[in-house]
């Protein structure tokens, strides 16, 4: 998506007869089938025109602008695109990015790298502006395949913040972010000749309507070289299928349905590849069969669809999230275990994909089915899944003894049980976690920054993972003191879990297991579901199968604890 392009005389014509928003706006409508906002459009009229001045000084003519060009892949927007040749008849093609912050809208972050920023319709943390130009850069790098021909263009990228000034306290011009300001450079408002010499050493040969003509041509998809990272279990097959397709150039990019997972690997791959992994719902927009490889990771967690409050305005659909994949996608690729469902809302099957296919006309005969038996946890034991399985009435087992590979400890104290988890940790840093059933509020952190210990249990106390960062519980160092939910320990492995079991789920002599629903804080997992008992068992399958080498229990419910003690002693 472009919301305006054309060559840069006509440009600055629009730009004096005041018609640059305007035809910004209508290309808007036709695309997003609504208006663009108050503030987006007054950003458009005002920050274009300065822009503009810096044009008239460089004496830029025969060269090509996109204003609001949309990533290949992603939901981000390029402000301005420029294209020409410089003094040395190179093609050169420059990234904008257009701020109008001003000096008090701008403060230092406790995160590395990043701002919190207070403008208008935005207050919050965000990277300092030389770093988003960066992720722009790349991204073009690694997507748009001209800039991988021999005879690429030069890519260049720089930050225009017209309304801030370099004089006095100037956080984005001081030392803390030197070296990225020196690759990605800072234009301030006393700078508009220095970008205008910046931009004519760059495009003054101009040439541009040809480059850009080569540049819109170019085909899309992702660099053999963007992919590295580690995984586990179904998704080191699926990390591993994944690079495997790179190293082919195949386009293919890995989805899940998890936030603390993919967030996950988007760090650990680093900016560049990060863009390779998305949720479910990133595939709403995308032209049919447009990507060749989609490989959905922890695909039970497949939604009906993107209309939740959580999926971005751009993303949202009533059309079902497999349904969409299934579209984009050349081949999917789909990774299911039907036993960690653990909300009415994730309803990622076999069964749904198989009719999902068939609604878009595949032939059942295209559809390969593979079952992975290979256990990667649980000391590699399939039998202690199979035990576990028993133990929580999940499904009939064919092995349903317990395996003594596997350490499993039941303590009866919750600090006991902590303290072994330290001990774990001090031996290897960050090899164990405690984890437990959604039975506490979850709270914000406070002012000061400090995490409130809503999981109480007698003289125990200890907070939820931070709720502005959660997906750090699992590997962060900071998560060795934090208890973690089903939900950021989904997908996840560790040496040793230990498992606080609530009292949500609990099980009764001649009756078997029940849910109380009282005694749980997932409102969005018990609200309206008939089926609250059988996530609940799913729930704590997860969480007692998160480990390699052993896993630790307390038991709220006594009587619980002692069908699990019953459990071993008649499986021995």
């Amino acid at each position: 998506m472009i919301l305006y392009e054309d060559t840069i005389e006509r440009f600055q014509k629009d730009v004096m007869q005041n018609a640059i928003a305007d035809r910004a706006a209508e290309r808007y409508r036709t695309y997003y089938n609504r208006s663009p906002g108050d503030s987006e459009y007054r950003s458009w009229q005002y920050s274009l025109a300065i822009l503009n001045n810096s044009f008239q000084y460089a004496q830029l003519k025969d060269n090509h602008i996109i204003v609001e060009y949309e990533l290949p892949y992603a939901s981000l927007r390029i402000d301005v695109l420029l294209f020409g040749r410089d003094t040395e008849d190179q093609d050169n093609v420059v990234i904008l990015e257009l701020k109008q912050w001003s000096n008090e809208n701008v403060i230092l972050a406790e995160s590395e790298g990043n701002l919190i920023v207070n403008y208008g319709y935005f207050k919050g943390e965000m990277p300092h502006p030389s770093l988003q130009v960066q992720g722009y850069y790349f991204h073009l790098r690694d997507f748009i395949k001209i800039f991988s021909e021999k005879d690429a263009p030069r890519l260049s990228a720089s930050v225009y913040a017209h309304n801030y000034s370099k004089k006095g306290a100037s956080i984005l011009l001081s030392d803390n972010f030197k070296a990225i300001v020196k690759e990605f450079p800072v234009f301030a408002k006393e700078d508009s000749i220095e970008l205008a010499r910046y931009l004519q050493a760059r495009l003054r040969g101009g040439g541009g309507q040809l480059l850009y003509e080569r540049f819109a041509r170019s085909p899309i998809g992702p660099s053999k070289k963007l992919l590295g990272g580690p995984g586990t279990g179904k998704s080191v097959i699926a990390l591993e299928v994944m690079g495997e397709l790179m190293r082919q150039g195949r386009t293919v990019f890995h989805a899940t349905g998890a936030a603390a997972f993919t967030k996950t690997l988007q760090k650990i791959v680093g900016t560049r590849a990060s863009k390779l992994f998305k949720y479910f719902y990133a595939f709403n927009n995308q032209e049919p069969n447009s990507v060749e490889v989609i490989i959905c990771d922890e695909a039970h967690r497949l939604r009906k669809d993107s209309s939740d409050f959580r999926v971005p305005a751009v993303y949202k659909s009533k059309d079902p999230q497999v349904d969409s994949i299934i579209k984009a996608a050349k081949l999917s690729v789909f990774f299911i275990d039907e036993y960690q469902i653990v909300r009415p809302n994730e309803i990622g099957s076999v069964k749904l994909v198989k009719e999902a296919a068939a609604n878009v006309g595949i032939d059942p005969e295209d559809i390969e089915e593979f079952e992975l038996t290979t256990q990667f946890r649980c000391s590699g034991s399939d039998a202690y899944l199979q035990w576990l399985d028993d133990a929580l009435d999940i499904r009939p087992s064919d092995i349903a003894r317990f395996d003594p590979k596997m350490e499993f400890k039941i303590f009866d104290d919750p600090q006991k049980m902590m303290a072994q988890i330290r001990r774990r940790n001090e031996e290897k840093t960050n090899s164990a976690r405690i984890a437990a059933g959604f039975c506490w509020p979850w709270s914000k952190p406070n002012q000061d920054g400090l995490l409130v210990k809503d999981v109480k249990i007698g003289n125990f106390e200890m907070p939820w993972e931070n709720k502005d960062m959660f997906w750090k519980w699992a590997t962060d160092d900071s998560g060795m003191e934090q208890v973690g939910t089903v939900y950021t320990a989904q997908g996840f492995e560790f040496d040793y879990i230990g498992v606080i079991f609530g009292k949500d789920l609990v099980y009764r002599k001649n009756i078997g297991w029940i849910a109380q629903p009282e005694n749980s804080h997932d409102s969005q997992a018990k609200r309206g579901n008939d089926q609250f008992a059988r996530h609940l068992k799913h729930v704590y399958r997860v969480l007692l199968s998160r480990a390699h080498l052993g896993v630790y229990v307390y038991f709220m419910d006594k009587e619980t604890e002692e069908s699990f003690r019953t459990a071993i002693k008649g499986s021995v």
